[in-house]
C-alpha cells in the first residue's frame, strides 16, 4: 500500500488518495472475507460435537479479533474518517491517530477473548471435558491476559505501536499497515489451527480411545491461577511439602531456556533457600535458527540478552549459576536425583522438547517436578511431547494455564496433607478433570 503521509497535507493529497484508498479498502475487505470464511468453516463442524458451543464461542472471538484488526488497518494513511480515537484535525501525523486505534483494537479484542475463554474453561470443567482440551482453552485466556495478544505477530505489533507513534510528524503509515495486516491474518490462522486442535481432543481423541489407542492420563490444574510465576510457586510449595521433615535447608532447581532470567529471579525472590542452575547457550548456540522462527527468545538469544540476564540476577548471585551449554549436554553435568524442580522453556520444537524431557527426568529426586512452558495451541510440538511423555512413562500429566508438569513418583512423592493417593494437595477442589481452588 502506498504511503500518503510523507510530504503531503490532507488537502494536497485527497484527490490522489481517494481512488487508491477505496481500492485498498476493497482489497482488504476481500481478504478479510476470505480469511473469516476459511476460519469459520472448521468451527462450524464443532458445533454439533460435545462441548462444541463453548469451543465455537472461543473461535468466534478469535475471528472477530482478526476482523476488527483488519478494519482498523483499512483506515491506514487516511486523514478523513479515522477511527474515533482522535479527530483528524488534531493529528500531527497518521501515527498519532492510527497507532492508538490499533492499540485499542488489541485491548478490546483481548478483553472479549479472555471473557469467552474463561467462560469456556468453567463450562468444560463442569462437563468433565478432557483435561488437555481445558488446558488449551485456558492457555488462550492466559495469553490474552498477560501479553498484548495471543499470536506472535500481534505481540510484535503491540510492542512496536508505542515506538511508531512516538516518531512524530515524519511517521510512515506503511509499517503500521504491514504489522496490522500480519496480526489480523495470524488471528484468523490461529482460529483455524484452534479448530483443528480442539476437534482432535473433543471428537477424534475419544474415538481413538474407544479403538484401544493409549491416551495420556491428564488433569487440569486451575487452583494456582493463570500467572506462570504463581503456578511454579504453587508447584514448588507442593514439592517442598513432600520432603521429609524438617524441610531441607536448600532447594535446587534448574531453568532450561533462560532468556532474561525473569522466571528464575521471581522464584528466588519468593524462596530464599532456592538455588538455581540457569541453562542457556545464548550467543554460544551452535545451531542455526530455523527459517520459521518467530521470536528469537524461543530458540537463540544473543549476547545482549545474556548480559541483561546477568545484570537481572545480580542480587541473587550467590544462588544463581549460569551454564552456557546446550540442554542435553548440560543435563549430563547434573547429579541424578539432585533437583527439586526443572523448568523447560527452551527450543519449542517437538524433537527438542522430547529430548529435554528425557534428559532432565533423571536429575529429579523422588517427589520432584518436571515442568515446562507453552502448553498452548501455537506450540503443538510442546503439546505432543508432553502428552507422549505421559503415555510412554505411564505417569499423570498435570496441565495448568500454559504450564505442563509431572511429579516423580517414589517414597517421597506424597506431600504431607495430600489427597488420598498422593498429589495434589487436599485444598484443591475436583470438578470433572479439573483441580480448582
Amino acid at each position: 500500500m502506498a504511503d500518503w503521509s510523507r510530504g503531503a497535507t490532507p488537502s494536497q493529497s485527497d484527490g490522489l488518495r481517494a481512488a487508491d484508498r477505496d481500492l485498498a479498502e476493497q482489497s482488504l475487505n476481500a481478504v478479510a472475507h476470505d480469511l473469516n470464511a476459511s476460519a469459520a468453516e472448521p468451527f462450524s463442524r464443532l458445533r454439533g460435537a460435545e462441548h462444541g458451543p463453548a469451543l465455537a464461542a472461543v473461535g468466534g472471538r478469535l475471528r472477530a479479533a482478526g476482523l476488527l484488526m483488519m478494519q482498523h488497518v483499512g483506515f491506514a494513511c487516511r486523514w478523513p474518517g479515522l477511527p474515533p480515537v482522535a479527530e483528524a484535525t488534531n493529528c500531527r501525523a497518521v501515527g498519532d491517530c492510527f497507532a492508538p486505534a490499533l492499540h485499542g483494537s488489541l485491548e478490546l479484542s483481548g478483553a472479549r477473548l479472555r471473557s469467552a475463554a474463561r467462560g469456556a474453561v468453567r463450562r468444560l470443567c463442569a462437563a468433565g471435558a478432557d483435561a488437555t482440551l481445558v488446558a488449551l482453552v485456558a492457555g488462550i485466556e492466559a495469553s490474552a491476559t498477560f501479553y498484548p495478544s495471543v499470536t506472535t505477530e500481534c505481540i510484535s505489533l503491540g510492542s512496536n505501536l508505542q515506538r511508531l507513534s512516538e516518531i512524530g510528524g515524519g511517521v510512515r503509515c506503511s509499517p503500521l499497515v504491514d504489522l496490522g495486516a500480519h496480526c489480523s491474518r495470524s488471528l484468523f490462522n490461529m482460529a483455524r489451527m484452534s479448530a483443528a486442535a480442539l476437534r482432535e481432543f473433543s471428537i477424534a481423541m475419544p474415538g481413538k480411545v474407544r479403538a484401544g489407542e493409549a491416551r495420556a492420563d491428564a488433569v487440569f490444574v486451575g487452583a494456582w491461577g493463570s500467572r506462570r510465576i504463581d503456578i511454579l510457586s504453587g508447584l514448588l510449595d507442593a514439592v517442598v511439602s513432600s520432603r521429609p521433615a524438617p524441610p531441607p535447608r536448600r532447594l535446587r532447581a534448574a531453568e532450561v531456556g533462560v532468556f532474561q532470567a525473569n522466571t528464575s529471579v521471581a522464584l528466588m525472590s519468593r524462596f530464599p533457600s532456592l538455588h538455581m542452575l540457569l541453562v542457556d547457550p545464548y550467543h554460544l548456540h551452535t545451531q542455526t535458527a530455523p527459517d520459521d522462527q518467530l521470536l528469537e527468545e524461543f530458540y537463540v538469544s544473543p549476547r545482549e540478552v545474556f548480559d541483561a540476564a546477568v545484570n537481572w540476577t545480580r542480587p541473587y548471585r550467590s544462588r544463581a549459576a549460569f551454564m552456557l551449554q546446550e540442554s542435553v549436554e548440560a543435563s549430563r553435568w547434573v547429579e541424578p536425583g539432585s533437583l527439586d524442580l526443572v523448568f523447560i522453556d527452551g527450543d519449542h520444537r517437538y524433537e527438542s522438547v522430547a529430548r529435554d524431557m528425557e534428559a532432565w527426568w533423571p536429575a529429579l529426586r523422588e517427589g520432584g517436578a518436571l515442568a515446562g512452558h507453552d502448553f498452548v495451541l501455537t506450540f503443538p510440538g510442546v503439546v505432543r511431547a508432553a502428552t507422549e511423555f505421559a503415555v510412554q512413562h505411564e505417569i499423570q500429566l498435570f496441565i495448568a494455564p500454559e504450564v505442563w508438569f509431572f511429579v516423580k513418583a517414589g517414597a517421597e512423592a506424597a506431600p504431607r496433607g495430600a489427597a488420598a493417593g498422593g498429589w495434589p494437595p487436599v485444598t484443591f477442589r475436583r470438578a470433572g478433570n479439573c483441580y480448582l481452588a
